[in-house]
């Protein structure tokens, strides 16, 4: 009998990569589930049954989802996009009453890894380096050595992140940007380092990968390395963390000097695929994890590549609904 995983964000590029993952292993037999509230989302046409759900900030997301997951048994739940994180945390009791299981980190851990600022107070507690970061007095009062890197406190992806060059660009995009951090610019070789936790804030496995080339802050080139000191670095920060389940961490490396920028406690938006080629199957793993199966042996490769191109799906759209179009 199939596993029923539903897997949340069926139009976010992670979501797509969970379901690829699912599907590609022979271990289990899974059936996927994917939710979206677009119904041109490409990961609902790539899995076994979809639904159309409000927004996860919506009051009716979690009743709505209850009614889908007593509909089609569903006994995992995979969240992909990082503003369901929050609702999901606050939730977990009433998913698991419902008989679903789901690995998500805690509430404040997920606040913790949001807030640029929170997390930098994480990181000097427990002596992991990262890039110097100014106050607006520092700024003003101190000289600082350009270029400095800004970004938004709050919130994942690449928003209004750039360089700052010169006082001009500094002082122009402070009045622009709600809430910025800005710190030193971190030179090196970027590394992203993907990771899996167990219900206990253990740490199964990591697989670090050098970004090789990105495009709107997607990883669109990169290589897996195994890197033992970015590995024992990424233990601690999660294990400390508290993070259970899936996990991100950025860092630049140069040499011996290593300075972690962010943490994030979900699937990775552009590195899943490498990860599973290299032998980390983070979907996977997680619903082994969650059914209370032998995980087994995990064994990751460095020097894998990944080079990403473009696909397409092609939909149809027939009294009202969609369906997917078969071409050949």
């Amino acid at each position: 009998m199939a596993v029923n995983v539903l897997v949340t964000s069926a139009g976010a590029t992670n979501a797509i990569n969970t379901i690829k993952a699912l599907k590609r292993q022979h271990e289990i037999d899974i059936s996927i589930t994917t939710v979206d509230i677009d119904p041109l989302s490409a990961g609902l046409y790539l899995s076994d049954k979809h639904y159309i759900v409000p927004r996860a900030t919506n009051e009716a997301f979690m009743p709505r989802l209850l009614d889908i997951c007593n509909k089609e048994a569903i006994e995992v739940i995979i969240p992909i996009y990082s503003a369901e994180l929050p609702i999901f945390a606050e939730n977990k009791k009433l998913l698991e009453e419902h008989g679903v299981r789901i690995a998500v980190s805690q509430l404040e851990t997920i606040r913790t890894c949001d807030d640029k600022a929170r997390m930098y107070r994480f990181f000097e507690e427990f002596s992991i380096p990262y890039p110097k970061v100014y106050s607006r007095k520092e700024l003003i009062s101190e000289d600082v050595n350009f270029p400095l890197f800004m970004k938004r406190r709050k919130g994942s992806g690449s928003k209004d992140a750039r360089v700052i060059s010169n006082t001009e660009e500094l002082n122009f995009y402070l009045a622009q940007i709600e809430e910025p951090i800005v710190q030193d610019f971190a030179d090196g070789d970027e590394y992203t380092i993907d990771i899996v936790c167990d219900l206990y804030s253990k740490m199964i496995e990591a697989s670090p990968r050098i970004r090789i080339q990105t495009r709107d802050g997607l990883a669109v080139k990169a290589v897996t390395v195994r890197d033992k000191r970015l590995i024992a670095y990424a233990r601690r920060i999660v294990e400390e963390l508290g993070i259970i389940g899936p996990a991100n961490i950025q860092c630049k490396v140069k040499n011996d000097d290593i300075r972690f920028i962010e943490v994030n406690p979900r699937l990775p938006s552009g590195g899943l695929p490498l990860a599973v080629a290299a032998g980390l199957n983070i979907p996977l793993i997680i619903v082994k994890m969650l059914l209370g199966m032998d995980i087994g042996e995990i064994n990751v490769k460095g020097g894998v590549f990944m080079v990403r191109y473009w696909d397409a799906l092609f939909v149809e759209e027939k009294n009202g609904e969609y369906r997917l179009r078969e071409l050949f």
